[in-house]
């Protein structure tokens, strides 16, 4: 995972015998525009361990706020 104020971006490997090492997915969003104004302090606070319906989440501490990013693929 890596992201700043201007980009969100999420990235899993396979852990199973059958998938070890294959890319399962990754993704890149644009970060909200609340993020790139002012200073913000952006904190990894959790994600699923999972693919199908997974979630990653990141806390914006100036804005109280928790924003949640969707691993589905579509």
């Amino acid at each position: 995972m890596d992201f700043n104020r201007t980009r969100v971006r999420v990235w899993a490997l396979g852990t199973t015998p059958t998938n070890r090492g294959q890319l399962l997915f990754d993704k890149s969003w644009n970060a909200p525009a609340e993020w790139f104004e002012g200073a913000n302090t952006l904190h990894y606070v959790g994600a699923t361990d999972y693919v199908e319906g997974g979630v990653i989440a990141i806390w914006n501490k100036e804005l109280t706020t928790h924003y949640a990013f969707s691993l589905e693929k579509r």
